[in-house]
């Protein structure tokens, strides 16, 4: 499933001296594939035969790293002259996919962005992209043992967003087998039923002693979409 193109705009900025004015605009647009687009530009009003319209001053197309998308809008901002507002940035990006603007935000040092329902995040990246991002393993330790479960990425999200889930999965201890239920609530808490003493592990899911999951730009995405989950009332 492709994704429709869409833009946002980054920074907008009215500029003036004793004799011209112009507005600093920097643009981000989303084409399918998640690749982006960086355009900077000098808009200084209707076009003359002097003067055009709108001045692109830099462009980068076809960039699907987050770190790459960083560095190009960070270009964008200094060949521009201008601050970019990363506090105000990171959400508009997020709107094109929570993904990439996540990573940045983690990676640059700024707050992440609330993690969107699984709705919107396939919106963003068709479901076949998220199927094919990889497996989540999460571990919770009882009876002085880790005890690992294994899911998709997918499933993952499904469960950040608020869907109730139930696993059986036997264990070993002690040379004998029993049996560990998992029960995640849809409201980011998860327990852990033991068939021998009631219960193993009970908690909020970024507790969990082991969260590791598919990487982008070495930003574990399982971690970061933890994190980013409201507690559900």
């Amino acid at each position: 499933m492709s994704r429709k193109s869409a833009t946002v705009i980054l920074l907008e900025r009215d500029c003036f001296t004793m004799s011209d004015s112009w507005v600093d605009r920097i643009e981000l647009t989303r084409y399918a594939g998640c690749k982006f687009e960086v355009t900077g530009s000098k808009d200084l009003g209707a076009p003359t035969l002097e003067l055009p319209g709108n001045l692109p001053i830099t462009q980068v197309d076809g960039i699907t790293s987050p770190r790459a998308l960083y560095l190009a809008l960070n270009d964008a901002a200094m060949m521009l002259d201008v601050e970019l507002e990363w506090v105000d940035a990171i959400p508009m990006i997020a709107k094109l996919d929570w993904i990439t603007a996540a990573v940045i935000a983690k990676d640059a040092g700024h707050d992440v962005p609330q993690l969107p329902s699984f709705e919107t995040l396939v919106s963003q990246r068709s479901l076949t992209s998220i199927r094919r991002m990889g497996q989540v393993t999460i571990g919770a330790e009882w009876g002085y043992d880790m005890h690992e479960l294994t899911m998709s990425f997918e499933q993952w999200l499904r469960i950040l967003g608020g869907e109730r889930h139930r696993v059986e999965k036997p264990y070993l201890y002690e040379g004998k087998i029993y049996l560990g239920v998992w029960m995640f609530d849809g409201k980011g808490g998860l327990v852990v039923g033991i068939d021998y003493e009631g219960e193993g592990w009970g908690g909020c899911l970024v507790d969990l002693e082991l969260i590791d999951g598919p990487k982008l730009d070495d930003v574990d995405l399982a971690k970061l979409a933890a994190c980013a989950a409201l507690p559900k009332q």
